[in-house]
Formats: structure tokens, C-alpha cells, sequence
């Protein structure tokens, strides 16, 4: 008799302790979670999961297995099913509060939304989960793809439309610059062709066209302005592309620098210009000199034309002026017609 009571003291005393370690979620825990993508915590105050049904099938199967764990202490496969089921109960516990966390922040613009929401906040997952019916989304999501697909196809002819309307303004301008019949309203009717041109988007070559017309009749200061735009661009579809639009760079730096000159206060940014343009043509000229030397003595000359500005910097624009030459010369023999000039 006194062995039965101390092994019933025992099994007592070992539920007793399972019980005192098993998941408090059970009995409303507010013991802390990790935000989903943050690493603060906050304190648990969803209790949804509670009324669902998968935790009543969680608690199911651990009181089941506390009861095997009661009968049959020994048996090391219950305690190890049991730590298992513990294991899942916290997951799932967590998981479902960070999802309504990350529920809160979406917004529901659909009726779908509302509903699956309401679902859960009241711990019905699996109809949550049934009415964001896969099929429907599905059909739904392809009927607006394609629709995108075809709003993407008749945006794309309507910019090939606005290119050819830009390409008559500028078209236009070009024959309005060289209309000297307009008097004083030349250039500011040309300047007005051009910016229509521009509505229909402001391409680099637009804006270099544009910038190219107001350097050649001294609107230096709008001229600037328009050679920085295309520099940027060109700049950027550079970074993409640099076989196709470094020479552009190279072109609108050595246009620049040839404005910038103008002024004598800002003759530093020239030379700044210029030399970047150098630079870049002689890199490309390693790869390609029959296209890109003509390019490289060009800027050489106009490189050598600020610095014989400076009286100090004579030896220097010989240097560069010899080098130009040099360059021209070697072209001049395979075609005088061109180089010789």
C-alpha cells in the first residue's frame, strides 16, 4: 500500500510540474513578440487565436498527451510529442499575432479584404482563408495584367506619335533659325517651336538641339541652362549604355565648355569641361581612331585656345595646340579633302 501512494505522489507531483511548464498562451500569457521585420517588442493583445480553431486542437492534443504522460510516466515518446505540441502552440501563437499586426496595415479597398479580415479577428482562419478564393484572385489579377499589357501597347504608340510631332517642331525651328526675314522675331519664334517640341518629352537630343540653336545666337544664359539638362541625361543613359552615349557626353561637355568661355569669371569650369570631354575622346578614340581622333583634336584646340588666354600658361597651349595638329596632319593624309582645312 505505502509503495502505490509514493508512486502516486510521484505522477502527481510530475504533472505538477509539466502543468507549470506548459505554454501560458492557453490561459491568456501576455508575455512578449517580435514584431515581424523589427526587432522591438510589444506586448501581446490579439488574443483571436484563442477562439480558433486550430489552438482548440492544440490544447486537444496536449491534454491528451498529458493525460498518456499521467498513465504512462515513463514513456519518453508522450514527454517528447508533448514539447513538440508546446513547440507549435508558440509558434503559432506568434505567427498569428505578427500577421495581425501586418493585417492592420493594409488597406482594405476591397470588399475580399474586409471580409478575410473580419474572419480573422475573430479567429476563423479557415474562412479567412476561403474567401480569398485563389481561382477568383487569379482570373481577376490576369483580366487586369492583360488590360495593363494594353494600356502599355497604345501608351507606347501614342509616344511614337508625340516623337514624330516633336521631331516637325524641331524640324520647324530649324527652318524658322534660318529665317532672317522674321527680324528680332527669329529667335524668339524659333525658341517657341522648340519648346513644343520639348512637350512631347524632353530627349536629350531635343535639348541639345535646342541649346546648340541658343549658344549659336548668344542666349548664353537660357543656353547653359539647356546644356546641363542634356548633360544630365546623357549622363544617366551613359551609365546603362556608355558605347552608345559616351561620344554624347563628350559632344555636350565639349559645347559647354565652349559656352562657359565665354564668361571670363568662369573659365576654370571650362577647362574643367573641356578636359573632361578630352578625356573621355581620347578613351574612345584607343578603340575607335578613325571616328573618334577628329573628336580628340577638336577639343585640343579648344582646350588650347582658353589656356593661351593666360599669358603665364603659353608653353602649355603650344603643347596642346602641336598636339591638335599632329592629330590632323596624320588624318589630312588619308583624306585631305576632309582634314586639311
Amino acid at each position: 500500500m505505502r509503495l502505490f501512494i509514493v508512486l502516486g505522489l510521484l505522477i502527481l507531483a510530475m504533472c505538477w510540474e509539466l502543468l507549470e511548464n506548459i505554454d501560458q498562451s492557453s490561459t491568456g500569457d501576455k508575455s512578449p513578440v517580435i514584431h515581424a521585420g523589427d526587432k522591438s517588442t510589444i506586448s501581446v493583445t490579439y488574443t483571436g487565436y484563442e477562439r480558433s480553431q486550430d489552438w482548440k486542437d492544440f490544447i486537444q492534443k496536449r491534454d491528451k498527451l498529458l493525460k498518456h504522460i499521467a498513465k504512462y510516466p515513463q514513456e519518453p515518446e508522450f514527454k517528447k510529442d508533448l514539447a513538440e505540441i508546446k513547440r507549435q502552440m508558440q509558434a503559432f501563437k506568434r505567427d498569428v499575432v505578427q500577421l495581425h499586426e501586418e493585417i492592420n496595415k493594409i488597406p482594405l479597398n476591397t470588399e475580399r479584404l474586409k471580409l478575410a479580415k473580419q474572419f480573422f479577428d475573430t479567429g476563423d482562419f479557415d474562412k479567412a482563408r476561403a474567401i480569398l478564393d485563389a481561382e477568383q484572385i487569379t482570373s481577376e489579377q490576369d483580366a487586369l495584367l492583360e488590360r495593363q499589357q494594353e494600356l502599355k501597347a497604345k501608351q507606347e504608340q501614342i509616344q511614337k506619335q508625340l516623337d514624330d510631332k516633336a521631331n516637325e517642331w524641331l524640324l520647324k525651328a530649324q527652318l524658322t533659325a534660318i529665317d532672317y526675314t522674321l527680324g528680332d522675331k527669329r529667335i524668339p519664334t524659333t525658341c517657341q517651336y522648340f519648346e513644343k517640341a520639348l512637350k512631347s518629352g524632353r530627349a536629350p537630343e531635343r535639348l541639345f538641339q535646342y541649346a546648340l540653336f541658343l549658344q549659336n545666337n548668344n542666349q548664353f544664359k537660357t543656353g547653359d541652362k539647356i546644356y546641363q539638362e542634356a548633360l544630365k541625361e546623357y549622363r544617366e543613359l551613359a551609365k546603362a549604355n556608355p558605347s552608345v552615349y559616351l561620344p554624347d557626353v563628350a559632344m555636350t561637355l565639349n559645347n559647354l565648355g565652349n559656352l562657359v568661355s565665354v564668361d571670363s569669371s568662369r573659365r576654370t569650369e571650362a577647362e574643367a569641361l573641356y578636359k573632361e570631354a578630352l578625356d573621355i575622346r581620347r578613351e574612345l578614340a584607343k578603340a575607335n581612331p578613325s571616328v573618334y581622333l577628329p573628336d580628340v583634336a577638336m577639343t585640343l584646340n579648344n582646350l588650347g585656345n582658353l589656356v593661351s588666354d593666360d599669358s603665364s600658361r603659353r608653353t602649355e597651349a603650344e603643347a596642346l595646340y602641336k598636339e591638335a595638329l599632329d592629330i590632323r596632319r596624320e588624318l589630312a593624309k588619308a583624306n585631305p579633302s576632309v582634314y586639311l582645312p
